[in-house]
């Protein structure tokens, strides 16, 4: 892909950044007389080490933030009728009615956090923690807001496939 520096806004969050894009699908070029200023693709909030391939360059939101003194903070709101939110900088309190609960990120190699259970409705997929850890070269459990895959290993797969067949057939 390319590297691209310009000044980039995330709703009121501005501020001049570098951005990794992949130009041979889509060209960036063709349409720079556009009106349309969308930005088709996926945004990384990744750790800085995993905005290196092969260049490194500072995540965009860790640039924003610096720029812009806010936290690092962000948080997700999805619903399954309205689609979903992304704020930037701080927690919208408007959006929940419950107290919040944070999720500590036990490895900053991905957003790693601890999982004690999966549960599908009520019913537990009954697997100890440690199968949901990380150990040598295996992730572990981690929240990826860029995509729609659940990866699992086949142990766990196979606990969820058994609660859905023996309790949604």
């Amino acid at each position: 892909g390319n590297l691209f520096n310009d000044r980039l806004c995330l709703g009121d969050i501005c501020g001049e950044a570098t951005l990794g894009a992949i130009t041979t699908q889509f060209s960036f070029e063709s349409n720079y007389n556009s009106t349309d200023t969308s930005f088709y693709g996926i945004l990384g909030l990744a750790y800085p080490h995993n905005a290196c391939n092969p260049t490194c360059i500072a995540p965009v939101f860790d640039e924003l933030s610096q720029i812009n003194q806010l936290p690092t903070l962000f948080g997700m709101c999805l619903t399954g009728v309205k689609g979903g939110v992304l704020d930037l900088g701080f927690i919208d309190t408007s959006k929940f009615n419950s107290s919040l609960v944070y999720v500590p990120v036990v490895t900053q190699n991905w957003y790693n956090i601890q999982i004690l259970d999966l549960l599908i409705g009520t019913t537990s997929v009954n697997l100890s923690p440690f199968i949901f850890g990380r150990t040598n070269d295996v992730i572990g459990g981690f929240v990826d807001s860029g995509t729609s895959v659940i990866l699992v290993a086949p142990m766990i797969f196979a606990s969820l496939q058994n609660v859905f067949q023996t309790k949604y057939n």
